[in-house]
């Protein structure tokens, strides 16, 4: 899995830094990013949104078939089967682009938080002696971007080997937040930040919702 992974993130690293170049500001770069990663994933959200359709179309029909042969199992299974065919809902199929949507996700969860590696490219093994010097913790997630904060209050700071010059110059503030603050930690107005991607998230599953029943409605 690591392996998928790796291959996965390292054409996401290019995008993730071609965003940074563009707009030089890591927030605005994020959103670009995301954009970026959703245009890639609209055909396949589009296919999963029409199977979901077909699906609340039939559901009715499904419910009846269950009733009228209630307790008979194989041949409950097989009129599910032809109703399946005759709308064409493809239950299995369509689990492969949710899995591909997944993966792509995973992949961009590492980009973002580790600009170290997909903005300036530097070798692991520097960046992980770093964080050591620093006594950062390398499990945090967003250690990579509390190094870099780091490095530009410690003017003086440098590493053998490492040109820390555009890490210096990195923009990690958006909106007046600093990205390498971790709301749990902080508190105060960074709190509101997992929450407004709680809140984000649930008006997105139920707007999603709402257009499914209005759609079969109609």
């Amino acid at each position: 899995m690591d392996a998928i992974m790796y291959y996965i993130c390292i054409p996401l690293g290019y995008v993730m830094k071609w965003c940074w170049q563009l707009v030089d500001n890591y927030g605005a770069a994020i959103i670009l990013f995301t954009l970026a990663t959703k245009l890639v994933l609209l055909p396949l959200s589009i296919w999963i949104h029409k199977n979901s359709i077909q699906m609340v179309k039939i559901q009715p029909e499904l419910n009846m078939l269950k009733v009228n042969h209630y307790g008979d199992a194989d041949t409950i299974a097989d009129k599910q089967a032809e109703l399946y065919k005759k709308h064409n809902y493809r239950p299995l199929l369509s689990l492969i682009p949710l899995a591909a949507q997944i993966v792509l996700l995973l992949g961009v969860v590492p980009i973002i938080y580790h600009p170290l590696d997909s903005l300036f490219s530097i070798d692991p093994a520097a960046i992980a002696a770093m964080a050591e010097q620093f006594g950062l913790n390398t499990e945090d997630s967003s250690y990579q971007l509390q190094l870099i904060e780091l490095i530009k209050q410690n003017a003086a700071y440098a590493y053998p080997g490492v040109d820390l010059s555009a890490v210096r110059a990195f923009e990690g503030s958006f909106l007046g937040f600093n990205l390498s603050t971790v709301p749990t930690q902080a508190w105060g107005i960074y709190i509101l930040m997992p929450v407004i991607a709680g809140f984000s998230a649930w008006l997105m599953c139920f707007t999603q919702n709402l257009s499914n029943v209005l759609q079969h409605e109609q």
